[in-house]
């Protein structure tokens, strides 16, 4: 199951990886295993990347069992 949408909303954006955790401040280990809902992200730093990206954090969320 999928539990973001990061990756998916980086690629609409056209931004890698690596810019996302250059803003964020954290590894690139960090972003890949969020894009790869290994690892799920905070609250706080969802907030964040919504900011980043220009997005609603709802929208980073999947809210449908995929």
């Amino acid at each position: 199951m999928k539990y973001n949408r990061i990756k998916e909303v980086l690629d609409d954006s056209q931004q890698s990886q690596k810019w996302l955790a250059e803003q964020l401040g954290v590894s690139e280990v960090s972003v890949s295993n969020w894009c790869q809902n290994k690892k799920s992200v905070g609250v706080p730093n969802l907030f964040r990347i919504a900011s980043i990206l220009g997005c609603k954090p709802s929208e980073l969320i999947n809210d449908k069992d995929q």
